[in-house]
């Protein structure tokens, strides 16, 4: 018998834990030579977050010990463009999580095991959550120990695999049913307080789920409770609204700035056609969801199939769990309602990151139904085998491995409970430990299809996270060149072999930038101007060598690839290091992230433009916001190139509409003789596919010279942001070029409204930067950043714009020789500070928006919390002398 101290619980999960473990995971990473986490997010968001938070830590220790500056690093040149440190890593924010501050202390070469290492560690904490949460509702012994496995070795908490972070919820939700339990039962509310405010703190997005799934949770809680009096519900009412708004207030304080600015991001708000009903996703979880399946792409769903054995034995057993009954039940019919999904993801597209939820109603079943596993009715018995017979034959068939081996593992657990029930007849003990032993085998089916079927083209090489970021060619020629006074682009032969986040783990001032909680302002530059990025706005690949903006965003070194027919090196840039696969160029006429602007341009006049036009404006004048700039003439130094249509291959074109066959197609145009610097405008372009890429050739005599490629996504992709507008820029074109192909690769339908092709001759080129050059006068401004502050030196002989390459935020602040000075928001996402003639010492420093006041409301919140608990205390301490 387990005693109630809960220590051998505790012991007995942590051997069969670490047996699990050892089965399903270690072969993964020691035999098959990988990680357990995805070369996607898993690799270029969390695990850069995971280093990035270490060097955070360092940084403000530096900061405060060595410096003696008393603040947080802000502000990072090298996250992107330049971003707030504490915004970005607010979503999710893993460095609130205390299992990550081991990262201060770990060096590069051993940050990947440590890693994975604190990875395992989540989701055995997850099993502990199990545990005190399902004790807490009276269930002891080894039941609570099977439930526990069959929470943790599911195929959904493999979601570890893709979104790492994803996984804190396994360990939060149960501590969270559990300090509500508390609090609904005995009036006992620091728990709950405590976990509300470290769960806001960690991650207020899912917060805000766990929210709405206990909201449910307690409604179903009163609705089958005896006591249904509307006394008892406004108490309870006021009790949970009381200390949830405590709990929020204490957590919300360091993430309010991460909080603003994601609410202020366009792409949460486009419209989505959402379906009433999504049978397919039902389907898919039907027939697999005892091994893994991941249907909306970024959660997986599945669980151990003895789940299912001890829901048939709890329903007929009659015994009364209506609160798991009715959450089991809402559980599935979510999968198939995309409006509830909908709701659960903030009123946005649909997901199912609540995928928590099942795993714990299934754990719980086989909780709650352990002891009734032996009263398994034969006939019973008998249908559960012979519908996983027919699901096995019929998967066996239909070819799909994840659902031959749902069927084999109901086939396995069904048949082996019926053993045991027939041949164990004595000893329970020896029964439940065989009960144990199906389900640990269930287990390993469900977690190890997951991990072998990712293992192949999924998950990360081992031992090769920190070198694939920051140990490439063309980041380490990008890290030779890595200068505070400039960036530096990295150009890949396709923007999708972009390395995300590769220059914050170098520490580069680049670029590329992956992250849900991105710069609005960055996003609206990449869309006015169509920078091939990428079809998700929150990933930026850089400005793909496009010359007039590697100069307006202050580019001293451009990396580009050797590949034959690969994009090549923007005019005004010159070799300086040659590599084998990539070689490093340097501005011809110099860079600067700071430089001057005599002009302005109307935003008005900018809008009128297309994005290649705009470009050109931009080389001329600084583009702001003020209705009283004069309407200037627009400087025009491309041409519009004229060319006839002609398409082949497995496609048919009806004015803008475009079908594309199996084979794929391709659209034909036929110019005159052009060379030089050659853009294609491409508007308005959208596709059936969820996922498309057209190829746009440049051919001379039915050859291909030079090569790049676009993607998108369609409406009805969860990951669409309205993107459809990209100019594909090649530059140095000395060949003559007379034909320019654009293939469609994937069969589907597309419309584009428009094509436009321009071309600028070598000597426009030139002339336009001449104008540059001669109003930035780089040599006069002397650029250096130091922490959260920039430090500028600036001498002009007449009354003009300073304009600085760096992204605007209104945490910034300025000074001009010692004087406060407005910020000028300055072509759509950069600053600028008019200046007079003379000599100047400028001061920019940053602070986080809000982030003071938020700390502030968290303390005394918090503060006040305590004091409040204190008062509580003696006042029951008294009641109870009395």
């Amino acid at each position: 018998m387990i005693k109630r101290s809960g220590a051998p619980v505790l012991k007995t999960y942590t051997l069969f834990f670490l047996i699990l473990l050892l089965i399903s995971v270690f072969p993964v990473l020691f035999v098959k030579d990988r990680s357990i986490f995805d070369i996607g997010d898993g690799l270029t968001q969390y695990y850069v977050l995971f280093v990035y938070t270490g060097r955070f830590i360092r940084e403000a220790c530096n900061n405060i010990f060595i410096r003696h500056v008393f603040e947080l690093p802000m502000w990072d040149m090298t996250i992107g463009m330049g971003s707030d440190a504490i915004i970005i890593s607010g979503w999710p924010n893993d460095p609130a999580d205390p299992l990550y501050w081991i990262s201060a202390v770990v060096p590069p070469c051993a940050s990947e095991i440590v890693f994975e290492i604190v990875l395992m560690l989540k989701l055995y904490i997850a099993g502990i959550a199990y545990i005190l949460w399902s004790r807490n509702k009276g269930h002891e012994g080894l039941k609570v120990v099977a439930g526990a496995c069959v929470y943790v070795f599911s195929g959904a908490a493999m979601v570890l695999v893709r979104e790492p972070s994803f996984i804190n919820m396994y360990y939060l939700f149960p501590l969270l049913l559990l300090g509500a339990d508390r609090l609904w039962e005995e009036k006992r509310y620091r728990l709950y307080v405590c976990i509300v405010a470290y769960c806001t703190l960690v991650s207020y997005y899912f917060t805000y789920i766990m929210g709405m799934l206990l909201v449910f949770y307690c409604l179903m809680k009163f609705f089958t409770g005896k006591d249904r009096s509307i006394k008892t519900l406004l108490g309870l009412l006021g009790r949970f609204i009381c200390f949830t708004v405590t709990g929020v207030l204490i957590g919300i304080g360091p993430v309010i700035p991460s909080i603003l600015n994601v609410s202020s991001l366009n792409r949460l708000s486009y419209s989505r056609s959402i379906s009433l009903l999504s049978p397919d996703i039902l389907r898919r979880f039907l027939i697999h969801c005892f091994s893994c399946d991941a249907p909306l792409g970024d959660v997986f769903i599945g669980i151990s199939s003895f789940a299912l054995i001890a829901l048939v034995c709890l329903i007929s057993s009659k015994k009364k769990e209506p609160i798991l009954m009715i959450s089991v039940i809402l559980a599935i019919a979510s999968l198939g309602l995309p409006f509830l999904q909908s709701v659960m993801n903030g009123f946005n597209y649909p997901a199912i990151r609540y995928f928590f939820v099942f795993t714990l109603c299934g754990a719980y079943v086989v909780t709650a139904a352990f002891d009734e596993i032996r009263n398994l009715k034969s006939k019973l018995f008998y249908l559960l085998l012979t519908i996983s017979i027919f699901l096995f034959v019929l998967s066996f068939f239909s070819g799909d491995r994840l659902a031959v081996y749902s069927a084999l593992s109901l086939f396995l657990a069904v048949l082996i409970t019926g053993i045991v029930n027939k041949a164990v007849t004595g000893s329970g003990r020896v029964r439940d430990c065989s009960y144990m032993a199906v389900i640990l085998l269930t287990c390993l089916i469900s977690t190890g299809s997951c991990f072998y079927e990712l293992e192949k083209d999924v998950l990360n090489e081992a031992g090769t996270a920190y070198d694939t970021l920051t140990g490439d060619e063309a980041m380490v020629l990008a890290i030779k060149n890595d200068r505070d006074t400039c960036r530096t682009d990295i150009v890949r032969p396709d923007y999708s072999e972009t390395i995300r986040n590769g220059t914050l783990m170098a520490g580069v001032h680049g670029f590329d930038f992956y992250h849900s909680n991105a710069d609005q302002d960055i996003e609206d530059l990449y869309g006015t101007l169509g920078v091939l990025s990428s079809p998700s706005v929150f990933n930026q690949t850089g400005v793909r060598g496009r010359s007039y903006l590697e100069a307006i965003c202050g580019v001293g070194h451009v990396v580009v690839s050797n590949e034959q027919g690969a994009i090549r090196a923007p005019y005004g840039y010159e070799a300086e290091e040659h590599g084998n696969d990539f070689t490093s160029y340097r501005s011809s006429g110099g860079a600067n992230i700071a430089f001057f602007y005599d002009d302005l341009i109307s935003l008005d006049a900018y809008y009128s433009m297309d994005p290649v036009r705009r470009e050109t404006c931009m080389m001329y004048g600084m583009v702001v916001e003020d209705l009283n700039v004069p309407v200037a003439d627009e400087i025009i130094d491309a041409d519009i190139v004229p060319y006839e249509i002609s398409n082949g291959g497995d496609l048919v074109m009806n004015g803008t509409d475009i079908v594309a066959g199996a084979d794929g197609g391709y659209i034909d145009f036929d110019t005159d003789m052009i060379s030089g610097q050659i853009s294609v405008l491409v508007s308005g372009y959208q596709g059936t596919p969820k996922v498309y890429r057209i190829d746009i050739d440049l051919m001379s005599s039915g050859e291909i010279i030079c090569s790049e490629h676009m993607a998108g996504y369609s409406k009805e992709n969860t990951y669409y942001a309205g993107v459809d507008t990209t100019v594909v820029c090649f530059d140095d074109i000395e060949e003559n070029i007379d034909k320019i192909r654009i293939h469609f690769d994937y069969p589907g339908e597309y419309s584009i409204d428009d094509i436009k092709i321009y071309v600028r001759s070598n000597e426009r080129l030139s002339s336009t930067y001449e104008a540059f050059y001669s109003h930035a006068d780089i040599e006069d401004v002397n650029y250096r950043e130091d922490g959260n502050h920039i430090f500028i030196d600036a001498s002009s002989d007449r009354n003009r714009y300073l304009y600085i390459a760096v992204p605007y935020s209104e945490g910034w602040h300025a000074t001009v020789d010692g004087e406060e000075t407005n910020i000028i928001k300055a072509n759509i996402a950069f600053m600028a500070l008019p200046v007079g003639e003379g000599e100047h010492k400028i001061e920019l420093y940053y602070r986080t928006p809000m982030l003071v006041e938020g700390i502030c409301l968290s303390a005394v919140t918090a503060a006040a919390f305590a004091v409040f608990c204190i008062i509580d205390k003696k006042r029951n301490k008294n009641g109870h002398q009395e």
